[in-house]
């Protein structure tokens, strides 16, 4: 399945299959009920990315995956994922939509109960690719306006 997968996988079929196949693996065996499936599958889905990093069907997957079994385990692994994802392109959108999916549609996670120092890190995270990395990509600083669509302003110039 690994080889149909990266040969097609652009085909929204494919990543469907996949995730029938993880579920009815997941579900018969308790064995398979450890994390190794699962990081098994992200790691994967990694290698995924190194031919195309801006999938949308690949990117849900893996949304799935996190959503779906809801592991501490999975949940650890993303941040430094998505880190080394906008660090090796800072204009990957699927790469800034996961971040936001990860750090604020998706609950808290272990570790970021203090909603502030989250923010700070976010804040932190947004300014440094944005000013260092590639000052005209919108996109850095949209992950923030996701997180706040009421403070949203603009100046008397019309500037965002």
């Amino acid at each position: 399945m690994d080889e149909i997968a990266t040969t097609y996988l652009k085909n929204y079929q494919v990543w469907h299959h996949r995730r029938l196949l993880l579920t009815y693996i997941y579900s018969k065996d308790p064995a398979t009920r450890s994390p190794d499936l699962l990081l098994k599958e992200l790691k994967f889905i990694e290698k995924v990315f190194e031919e195309d990093s801006k999938n949308y069907h690949t990117w849900s997957y893996r949304q799935w995956i996190l959503s779906n079994f809801n592991r501490n385990e999975l949940w650890a692994v993303e941040i430094p994922f998505i880190e080394r994802m906008i660090g090796e392109d800072v204009r990957n959108n699927s790469a800034w939509h996961h971040r936001f999916f990860v750090v604020f549609d998706s609950g808290v996670r272990q570790g970021d109960e203090n909603q502030e120092d989250v923010l700070r890190r976010e804040i932190l995270f947004v300014l440094f690719h944005r000013y260092t990395s590639f000052p005209a990509n919108k996109r850095t600083t949209d992950t923030l306006r996701g997180r706040f669509p009421s403070h949203r302003t603009t100046s008397r110039h019309g500037i965002t």
